[in-house]
């Protein structure tokens, strides 16, 4: 379930996902350079590597649930999971803003890969977690 606390002590602005997997009903995605720590809603220091997991009930409901829209040069077109995991693999995902929503238990991830403007849209998430590596 996606919680506020997610929201009020992590900040993805700015932060490179580096790879995204899909495994045991989760989405993963990897920031090798870390996150940012909120103080009172200030980025303040990154952590360091760390894993989002974003879990589902199984893995067909995720590719029913999972939106991703891919523009460039003026040109939208919609992609899926594999066709953004292998974007991902030859150019990280740069991360403009995250949005949570308690509703529909939804997450947008706005950002660029390559020279693609990429929309993730993931519903009905059971769970949501960070991991950061020591």
């Amino acid at each position: 379930m996606i919680t506020n606390s997610i929201l009020n002590e992590y900040g993805f602005h700015d932060t490179e996902i580096n790879k995204i997997e899909f495994m045991e009903n989760s989405i993963v995605l990897y920031f090798v350079k870390g996150i940012y720590i909120l103080d009172n809603g200030k980025e303040t220091l990154k952590t360091n590597q760390c894993v989002m997991k974003l879990g589902v009930n199984n893995s067909d409901e995720i590719f029913q649930n999972i939106e991703i829209t891919a523009i460039r040069r003026k040109k939208i077109k919609e992609i899926d999971l594999n066709e953004l995991i292998n974007m991902v693999r030859s150019d990280v995902f740069n991360v403009n803003n995250l949005f949570m929503s308690n509703f529909n238990q939804t997450i947008l991830i706005c950002g660029f890969s390559g020279k693609n403007e990429i929309y993730i849209t993931i519903s009905c998430i059971k769970e949501c977690s960070i991991d950061v590596m020591k």
